[in-house]
C-alpha cells in the first residue's frame, strides 16, 4: 500500500468520523437507537435536537478543523513540529468559520500562545486542574504523529505539542498515546502494533509527562491532574473491544457502559482503543465510535484516523466525501500525499 493512499485513507476516515459524530454528539447511546431505529450508519442531515443543529450536513467538529489546520500549516512550510502546529492554531482561531466552535480549554490556549494577558483566576490557583483535562489536546499530537519519522522522540515531541494547548498531565499523555498509535498504523498498517505503541506510550508518556511538571511550554507550564490511568483505561477498552470483534450493537453498549464517551481524555482516549479493537472495518470502527454519542466527535475522528492507517483499501462513499470536502473547504488529498513525503517514517515492529 502506497504511503499517501494510507495517509489519504487515514484523514478520510477522520473526517468522516467526526463528520458522522456531528450527528450523534451530546445524545445518549439510547436515545440514538430508540430515535433511528438502530445505529447512525451514514452520514445525515443533522437533526433539529442535536447540540449541532443548524450546522450543514458533512460539517465537521472544532477538533478536526484544527488538527488539519494544523496539518496544512506544516504541509506549507514543509517542516513539523511544534512551532507549525502553534502557528496553524493560530491561523485556525482567525478563521470566523470557526468563531461559534472553540473548545473552551482549547480557546484558553490559544489566546495564550497569540501572546493575550489573562487575568488568574480561581482555576490558576488550584494544584490540580481537572477541568482542563480533556482530548482537545490531541489535535496538536495526532499532527505531529502525522509527520514524524516515529523515531525515540516521538513521545517527548507529542507531549510538547499538546502541552501547547492543553497543559495538563492527563491530555499530555492522551495525546501520546493515540499518537504513537497513528504513527505505528502509518508505518505497518498493523492494528495490534497501533495498540502496542498505544499502550507504551500512555505509560511511557506518563512518566514522561511526570519529569515535566512545572516546566513551561509557550505560555504555560504542564500541570498535575487528578484522575484514573489511563494505561489501565486502555487495557479495559482494548478488552471489551476484543471482546465485542465485529458486534456493532454490543460493542457500543459494553463501551459505553464501561468506559464512556465524554470530553475528559480518561474516556475518550480509552473508547478510541476500544472502537478499533471492536470493529472489522474502518466504517464499522467510526459507527462504532459515533454511536457511543457524547463528545463523539472527537471519539469518532481520532477512530477513524487510526482504523483508515489499518484498512486503507476502502474509502467513505464519494458523496460523502465530497460533502465533507465541499462543506470544510478541504482538499484532503493533495494534503495526504505533501504529509506522506514531510518525513521519512521508520519501520514500527510490534513491541
Amino acid at each position: 500500500m502506497d504511503r499517501a493512499n494510507r495517509y489519504y485513507a487515514a484523514l478520510s476516515w477522520g473526517a468522516y468520523g467526526d463528520a458522522l459524530g456531528m450527528i450523534c454528539e451530546g445524545k445518549s447511546s439510547a436515545v440514538l437507537y430508540r430515535q433511528n431505529s438502530g445505529p447512525v450508519t451514514a452520514l445525515s442531515a443533522i437533526p433539529a435536537d442535536s447540540v449541532n443543529a443548524g450546522s450543514p450536513r458533512g460539517s465537521l467538529s472544532d477538533f478536526f478543523t484544527l488538527l488539519t489546520a494544523m496539518l496544512q500549516q506544516m504541509a506549507a512550510d514543509g517542516s513539523w513540529g511544534v512551532e507549525q502546529a502553534k502557528a496553524g492554531a493560530l491561523r485556525w482561531s482567525k478563521n470566523v468559520r470557526y468563531a461559534t466552535q472553540r473548545e473552551p480549554i482549547t480557546q484558553r490556549g490559544i489566546k495564550l500562545l497569540s501572546g493575550q494577558q489573562l487575568p488568574l483566576t480561581k482555576q490558576d490557583r488550584v494544584a490540580c486542574f481537572n477541568r482542563s483535562a480533556t482530548s482537545g489536546g490531541c489535535a496538536a499530537g495526532l499532527a505531529v504523529a502525522l509527520c514524524h519519522p516515529g523515531d525515540s522522540r516521538l513521545v517527548d515531541d507529542i507531549i510538547t505539542a499538546a502541552q501547547s494547548t492543553h497543559p495538563n498531565l492527563l491530555s499530555v499523555t492522551g495525546a501520546a498515546a493515540v499518537g504513537s498509535a497513528l504513527s505505528a498504523a502509518l508505518a505497518t498498517g498493523s492494528r495490534l502494533a497501533a495498540i502496542q505503541h498505544g499502550l507504551a506510550a500512555a505509560q511511557n508518556g506518563y512518566r514522561q509527562a511526570l519529569g515535566r511538571l512545572g516546566q513551561t511550554v509557550g505560555c504555560e507550564r504542564l500541570r498535575p491532574t487528578a484522575g484514573p490511568s489511563l494505561y489501565r483505561r486502555i487495557q479495559l477498552a482494548v478488552q471489551l473491544g476484543n471482546d465485542c470483534r465485529g458486534d456493532l450493537d454490543r460493542a457500543v453498549q459494553q463501551l459505553g457502559d464501561y468506559i464512556g464517551a465524554t470530553q475528559q481524555v480518561v474516556d475518550a482516549v480509552p473508547a478510541v482503543f476500544g472502537c478499533l479493537c471492536a470493529a472489522t472495518s474502518a466504517r464499522q470502527a467510526v459507527q462504532i465510535a459515533a454511536n457511543l454519542g457524547d463528545d463523539s466527535p472527537t471519539i469518532a475522528a481520532i477512530t477513524g484516523l487510526l482504523a483508515g492507517a489499518v484498512w486503507p483499501q476502502a474509502l467513505p462513499d464519494t458523496d460523502s466525501l465530497t460533502c465533507i470536502e465541499r462543506e470544510n473547504a478541504l482538499d484532503l488529498l493533495p494534503l495526504a500525499e505533501q504529509l506522506a513525503h514531510l518525513a521519512p517514517l521508520g519501520p514500527k515492529e510490534e513491541i
